[in-house]
């Protein structure tokens, strides 16, 4: 019997302009990284904040595979907190079935481990993740011995999920390992972190065209010096990481992720009035951060205040709507593109979006997906080699918006909602793979009103 297919979801609409804080989750391209070297780092970790949603839970799951363990747990004045217990050493001829669902970080990331960590693992995805690149990983795990096959059809130049992955026999020589991350800067950190797999040092270097989003590659190097580890960069786009230099910090925390921060900013400029985000952090390598630099740019207004606390390094994020929303031309958003061609498609005339071709190979082909979203919406849109040209409407229409198990595009859909009354999306349920509280955070946002 086919199972039912959920309810659509219907957008809720603004009542008027907002004046509402909202407090974020944890970042889950942290939380995963964080998640990655506390298994690694052959230390326990107390990690505070991690981000609990599909992603999250499908890499401690992987990692768990590999002997890792992971203890709800409580840090300083009682905040929950994950206690972890490294990997031990893998036992020889190890077999592990992982299965990666969705999350790129554990279809990227967990390829390296298991090739430096010894044994044989079985990497499934969901039926939507097959067709997301994995060729140029692939290659660079093969420069080193690794064997990787199909598990469709046993095929050994295999370049997509579902794969079998044989390790070399064990090194303890330095390592030197080159991939063509341009199709996504993943193959890189997934490199650089697994790095920490290793005793001896490890040299990574990227051969090919631009890498798109270079903020994640900062913020994997930033990681690994949390963890101990030292990275030199000896040339452009070429690293040496030296594992477990020192000694991890037995606490990390996870930031709050600004990038989830997007459609509940962009809610200020579409109804109008403020949106507050406490706990900002003042330094940090999020490509989230960027929505104060951009929103600026689409006719916002942007204050960031320190929290009094001495040594907080944080603070609170006010963004407020202007009169109407810009066109804009914005390069390399990456991950925030979604929402910033949401918002474009209801700006008063012609936007850019560029950079960001990269965005074919992810959850779907966001390009393609977005374009016919806005044409529902009843702006225009069109893809260039390199990103999306958008034409934005003053009077949106409701139509029923397709997730396309894309998280990022059903939160772009619930902006729209925003001020097209009768919207209505397909699938909320994607937006749990990195914010299952989402309907309920959004609702309370709307709330909050002046």
């Amino acid at each position: 019997m086919t199972p039912e297919r959920p309810a659509a979801w219907p957008a809720p609409t603004a009542s008027g302009p907002l004046q509402a804080r909202v407090r974020l989750p944890g970042s889950k391209s942290l939380t995963n990284r964080i998640l990655l070297l506390s298994a690694l780092s052959g230390e326990e970790t107390l990690v505070l904040g991690a981000l609990e949603s599909d992603d999250a839970r499908a890499m401690r799951s992987a990692l768990e595979a590999f002997g890792a363990r992971f203890t709800p747990s409580a840090g300083p004045d009682g905040v929950a907190a994950l206690h972890v217990s490294p990997i031990p050493p893998a036992e020889p001829g190890a077999r592990r079935v992982i299965d990666a669902h969705q999350a790129g970080t554990v279809m990227r990331f967990i390829p390296v481990v298991a090739a430096l960590l010894g044994g044989q693992t079985d990497l499934l995805v969901h039926e939507s993740a097959r067709a997301r690149p994995m060729g140029p990983l692939f290659a660079a795990l093969r420069g080193i011995g690794a064997e990787i096959v199909s598990l469709d059809d046993g095929d050994p130049a295999t370049d997509h999920l579902p794969a079998r992955i044989t390790a070399p026999q064990a090194r303890t020589e330095p390592l030197r390992i080159t991939v063509d991350s341009t199709a996504s800067s993943q193959f890189l950190s997934a490199l650089l972190l697994g790095a920490c797999a290793q005793a001896a040092p490890v040299v990574v270097s990227h051969a090919g065209g631009r890498i798109p989003s270079r903020a994640h590659i900062r913020m994997t190097l930033e990681s690994l010096r949390e963890f101990g580890a030292e990275v030199e960069e000896l040339a452009e786009d070429s690293w040496r990481v030296t594992p477990r230099v020192r000694s991890p910090r037995p606490m990390a925390v996870v930031e709050p992720d600004l990038s989830n921060a997007g459609p509940f900013l962009a809610a200020a400029l579409v109804a109008g009035g403020t949106v507050q985000v406490p706990g900002w952090p003042l330094a940090t390598t999020q490509i989230g951060d960027r929505w104060r630099e951009i929103l600026p740019r689409l006719g916002a207004s942007v204050d960031l205040a320190h929290d009094d606390a001495a040594g907080a390094g944080t603070g609170t994020l006010t963004v407020a709507g202007g009169p109407r929303i810009l066109p804009a031309e914005i390069d390399d958003a990456a991950e925030l593109a979604p929402v910033l061609a949401a918002l474009m498609a209801l700006a008063d005339g012609e936007s850019r979006l560029t950079g960001i071709a990269h965005l074919r190979g992810h959850e779907t082909n966001r390009l393609a997906a977005l374009v016919e979203e806005i044409e529902a919406l009843g702006a225009h849109a069109e893809e260039t080699p390199d990103g999306l040209v958008i034409r934005g409407t003053s009077a949106p229409r409701p139509a029923l918006h397709k997730a396309w198990h894309d998280h990022r595009l059903a939160t772009a859909a619930a902006v729209w909602g925003l001020t097209a009354p009768g919207t209505e999306l397909d699938d909320i349920a994607a937006t749990a793979k990195t914010m299952p509280d989402f309907p309920q955070m959004w609702a309370a946002m709307l709330g909050q009103t002046r």
